[in-house]
């Protein structure tokens, strides 16, 4: 299962009047951004909203319906609701799986952030080695998004590792 796939699985926790983008491509984006080095929430929605015409134009973030990229608030008040074991058991086999970084993810107001920033840390190793000649990161990050299977990304991280 594709990590886009495993997004799509993690229930919505918003009121529906709150859900003018999809939850799975508000966490991608956020996602891209920690693979790009970003690792605040305003960092990342930056480098979203720098990206925003290549990203909403995507179909598999499912952004393409609005013609603006979402604000700021919009991410924040997501990672506010969205309950960390919905996010961790879904990305489980994207994070790190040392006990002790898992836990500490848990703990605070940005553990949903963390467990984001920790599987675009993991999508970055992935995108170095799979990055095809030619292809800019940005595409490479969205065809690994939505192409790479659990099992060959823990390839591609252990030859990266090692």
């Amino acid at each position: 299962m594709s990590l886009l796939e495993r997004l799509q699985q993690i229930p919505d926790p918003r009121s529906r009047r709150r859900r003018e983008y999809p939850l799975y491509a508000l966490l991608a984006a956020l996602i891209l951004a920690a693979a790009h080095g970003e690792n605040s929430l305003r960092q990342m929605w930056l480098w979203g909203r720098r990206w925003a015409p290549l990203l909403v134009r995507h179909p598999a973030l499912g952004l393409a319906s609005r013609a603006k990229f979402p604000a700021l608030g919009t991410f924040w008040y997501t990672l506010q609701k969205l309950p960390p074991e919905e996010l961790e058991h879904a990305l489980a086999g994207w994070m790190v799986p040392d006990a002790a970084s898992a836990s500490e993810s848990r703990r605070g107001e940005n553990a949903a952030l963390q467990m984001l920033i920790q599987v675009g840390q993991r999508l970055r190793i992935a995108l170095a080695r799979e990055q095809q000649a030619e292809e800019d990161a940005l595409a490479a990050a969205l065809r690994l998004l939505t192409t790479v299977e659990e099992a060959e990304r823990e390839t591609a991280v252990r030859s990266a590792a090692g």
